[in-house]
């Protein structure tokens, strides 16, 4: 799918519209003809000017499609779209007051979807649960999503129909309409609050991802060169995000994780530490431990941002 409703031009802020036939759309543009080509696999190419910064190499993005596709980070997808869900339920994700958010651009009588951004979204696996717990639920949905890796960006444009996936920098101030958006997806991923809050609707969630200590910790210490958890990850999170944010409940999804050695490799080369050390010396079975707090962050209406 490509829905251009809520994008906007990354160099004037103009609305984009789309280029060729409604079925094979090559390029997006703007107004002042700024133009962006949508690539053959999908995805539009929004990125411009100086290199993104940590794009995912092809092979990193390869082996995190393999090692999702075997289903063992499948409990943190359920309890990231349960938690999704529960927003958009519990009237949280759609309460803003209208004069707070811009008239959405639905056909007359049509109620608005849900709108998910998927923030450093990689394959699009979470983003992609999240839009099926959605539809189960009876929420209609859609989603944005985006990567600074092209790689990732084409996976995530095929996860689901309901995806539409396009190349970006989380650094950059995101190309998309003050107030609009319902649910933020940030797994395992940077996290901008200004920008957050600012495309957030009044009274909606972030919901974010992020692993303990103990995550994997059997795996990264069996060898040099991995990239550990850093202990003040967790109290930097929360210095960054109170100013915009108030956290819900924080939910652990903790289980033990059988590995193979082919699985150990693939999770070693999908993270960081394969920018550090040859996945293939992992040849050995291992168990380790999974553990990630998942949490909403519901948007301050008084956060720095709206000062």
């Amino acid at each position: 799918m490509l829905d251009l409703s809520l994008l906007r031009c990354p160099v004037c802020q103009g609305k984009l519209h789309a280029v060729g036939e409604s079925d094979r759309v090559r390029a997006v543009e703007c107004g002042g003809r700024h133009n962006f080509a949508r690539a053959r696999k999908g995805y539009l190419s929004l990125l411009s000017g100086p290199k993104a910064r940590s794009g995912d190499t092809a092979d990193m993005v390869a082996a995190r499609r393999s090692f999702l596709d075997s289903g063992l980070y499948s409990q943190l997808a359920a309890e990231l779209a349960r938690c999704a869900v529960e927003e958009a339920q519990s009237g949280s994700a759609l309460a803003a007051p209208a004069d707070e958010v811009p008239a959405a651009e639905e056909p007359a009588g049509s109620p608005a979807p849900l709108t998910v951004l998927d923030a450093g979204c990689g394959t699009g696996y979470y983003c992609a649960a999240v839009l099926n717990a959605c539809a189960e639920a009876g929420v209609a949905a859609r989603a944005y999503a985006f990567d600074s890796a092209p790689a990732a960006a084409a996976a995530a444009a095929k996860a689901h129909r309901d995806i539409t996936a396009f190349t970006w920098d989380v650094y950059r101030p995101l190309p998309l309409e003050d107030s609009s958006v319902d649910v933020i997806l940030s797994v395992f991923s940077p996290r901008v609050p200004a920008e957050f809050h600012r495309v957030l609707k009044p009274g909606s969630a972030l919901i974010t991802a992020r692993p303990t200590q103990r995550h994997l910790a059997a795996l990264l210490q069996s060898h040099d060169g991995t990239v550990s958890i850093d202990e003040h990850k967790e109290s930097r999170l929360q210095r960054s995000l109170e100013p915009f944010f108030a956290e819900g409940e924080r939910r652990l999804v903790n289980h033990p994780l059988h590995l193979s050695a082919r699985q150990a490799r693939e999770l070693i080369g999908m993270t960081p530490s394969a920018r550090h050390i040859d996945p293939h010396v992992f040849t050995d079975d291992v168990t380790a431990e999974f553990s990630v707090v998942v949490s909403p962050w519901h948007r301050r209406s008084g956060g720095q941002a709206d000062r």
